[in-house]
């Protein structure tokens, strides 16, 4: 007769065995024959929630999100699970369904993970946005606006609910819209490149248009670790014709990592434009020939070249464009 213990034995070998599987899979990157493997695992053994982890984030991976979105939901509401893989379950849970576009769902579950995880800001001011703009969806702008000043106070790194509540303010009071957004691009100067074409709109709307040009230099003078600023002043002097304010700005923008590359294109466009030599090698010398694409405005002939000086097709070397790829 076999003995409980030798029952018990064999089985725990087995669940070893399978783990040893799944980890072997993973190790030859055989994704497909893990997540046979766990389904096996999670079949014979409910009571193991990590193996309902690895399943759920290898069936997204592949691309099953339906599937992992309902392992992540049933994990998440399971009545014995810790705090801390409950807290888990649930966060996967929100990111399938943000992926599949399932916005009441993110919504519950973001809530239910900020109730078990209060220290991680980050994620309550997420919360706290998308419950504004459910609320906006049903045109209830007052319930909206609390939750989105509820999101700033939870984190003010979180620049997503800056932009929509200085958008709320924008029609009825534009000035406080605007103090709204100066005080994120404080905390987040790389935003320019959205909120600067909204601001330029307001200032104008004002009637205080030569107003937008200061305050793209203030903000430049304060964000001297942020290339955005210069970057879009450049762009600025580069739409007002001014090309030596706008050769220096870039020249800034060009010196910092994040926008090393696209000053360098802007920088290549005004010195084909105004036919600078010199300028042109040195920003392609920046950018590197093998992300140099250019278009020629003629016959539209594309090319991936390091320095192209006239179009392959139509021998054209006036009106010659560089794209980024």
């Amino acid at each position: 007769m076999v003995s409980f213990f030798s029952l018990f034995t064999k089985r725990k070998n087995k669940i070893e065995a399978c783990y040893a599987k799944v980890l072997e899979s993973l190790f030859y990157n055989n994704k497909d024959a893990a997540i046979l493997h766990l389904t096996e695992l999670v079949k014979d053994r409910t009571d193991k929630p990590i193996a309902y982890l690895w399943l759920g984030r290898l069936l997204q991976e592949r691309g099953e999100l339906s599937r992992a979105e309902m392992i992540f939901e049933n994990l998440a509401r399971r009545p014995r699970l810790t705090k801390h893989l409950k807290a888990v379950a649930w966060r996967s849970a929100a990111r399938v369904a943000s992926m599949l576009g399932h916005k009441d769902k993110e919504i519950s579950a973001l809530g239910f993970y900020s109730v078990l995880e209060p220290n991680d800001s980050m994620a309550e001011a997420n919360y706290l946005f998308l419950k504004a703009k459910e609320a906006l969806s049903h045109d209830n702008t007052g319930e909206a606006i609390a939750y989105l000043q509820g999101s700033i106070k939870a984190d003010p790194r979180f620049g997503d609910s800056y932009v929509l509540l200085g958008d709320q303010y924008a029609e009825t009071s534009p000035r406080r819209g605007l103090r709204i957004w100066r005080r994120l691009l404080k905390l987040r100067p790389d935003l320019i490149v959205e909120l600067g074409p909204k601001i330029r709109e307001i200032y104008e709307r004002l009637g205080k248009g030569g107003r937008y040009e200061i305050f793209l230099r203030r903000l430049s003078g304060r964000s001297k670790n942020s290339g955005y600023p210069y970057l879009f002043l450049g762009r600025f002097y580069l739409e007002m014709k001014e090309f030596e304010h706008a050769k220096a700005n870039l020249e800034l923008a060009r010196g910092i990592e994040t926008t090393r590359q696209t000053a360098s294109i802007e920088l290549m466009n005004i010195a084909m434009e105004r036919w600078d030599k010199s300028l042109a090698f040195l920003a392609a010398a920046t950018i590197g020939t093998e992300k140099m694409l250019w278009k020629c405005g003629v016959c539209g002939e594309k090319v991936v070249k390091g320095f192209l000086p006239s179009c392959q097709s139509c021998g054209n070397s006036t009106d010659l464009y560089l794209l980024e790829e």
